[in-house]
């Protein structure tokens, strides 16, 4: 997850200087729509699902086999269980609350 963070965030850079290029020179233009669609949409998207599943797999292993040799691990399967619950009630709850809003609301100002 770190690691898809961290190029996410070297993407948003080549990004700023890209446009900035694009400001001075407008032969850049169709890069930065390209990057724009690519960082602002398909990036959120792919660091949301990866840190779902980085969520799924915590809950799964401190239930499945849990270690209790110290006060750390205790809080870590607390962690694996609140992250299970989460996973399995919490963002599906949120995924259908937003999908049965109507589109008008989200192409509101305010939101």
């Amino acid at each position: 997850m770190f690691l898809f963070l961290c190029i996410y965030i070297l993407q948003v850079i080549f990004y700023i200087f890209v446009k900035l290029y694009s400001v001075i020179f407008d032969k850049a233009h169709v890069t930065v729509v390209k990057l724009k669609e690519k960082l602002f949409f398909g990036g959120i998207l792919e660091l949301l699902l990866e840190s779902y599943l980085e969520l799924v797999i915590t809950g799964y292993l401190n239930s499945k086999a849990p270690i209790f040799t110290s006060n750390g691990d205790r809080i870590s399967a607390f962690v694996g269980y609140f992250s299970l619950f989460i996973c399995c009630f919490c963002m599906p709850a949120a995924y259908l609350w937003m999908l049965k809003q109507p589109l008008t609301r989200f192409n509101d100002s305010d939101f």
